[in-house]
């Protein structure tokens, strides 16, 4: 089993990870940014592959380069055709995608708590929280 769980900061997605790890045996991996030398839809797919047959928790995954990408980069390189193939990667594993997104107020409080997160401005978090917000069709969502 692979889950993937996807969302902004502060919206509790190593918390609920570490949770499922614990109560379903899982292994919890977490994937930072996309390196920068290798296409994203051929590194997820790569990664992906090497994690079939697998149970799996991954916080964080390629629906962050398309969040993250154009607010840091200025730029998508996953892409809309990318993510229709990389969705239908996630079919074929048969990967759980979880959207881990409490109402705004909840995010942006854990958020501002002080911990180090990748956004520092605030009006960069809020665009964040909403591109999430956009993408959650066809996920579990969970708030």
């Amino acid at each position: 089993m692979i889950v993937i769980i996807e969302g902004p900061d502060g919206s509790g997605k190593t918390q609920l990870a570490r949770q499922l790890c614990v109560q379903y045996g899982l292994v919890y991996h977490h994937e930072g940014p996309t390196p920068m030398h290798t296409t994203p839809l051929a590194y997820y797919g790569r990664t992906l592959q090497h994690m079939l047959f697998r149970d799996m928790c991954i916080d964080r995954f390629a629906l962050g380069e398309r969040v993250y990408g154009p607010l840091h980069r200025g730029v998508d390189r996953l892409g809309p055709q990318g993510w229709r193939v990389f969705r239908k990667l996630m079919d074929a594993a048969a990967v759980f995608p979880i959207m881990c997104l409490p109402p705004y107020k909840v995010c942006h409080t854990n958020w501002s708590s002080g911990r180090e997160e990748m956004i520092h401005d605030e009006s960069v978090y809020y665009k964040t929280w909403r591109a999430f917000a956009r993408f959650q069709r066809g996920m579990f969502v969970y708030d």
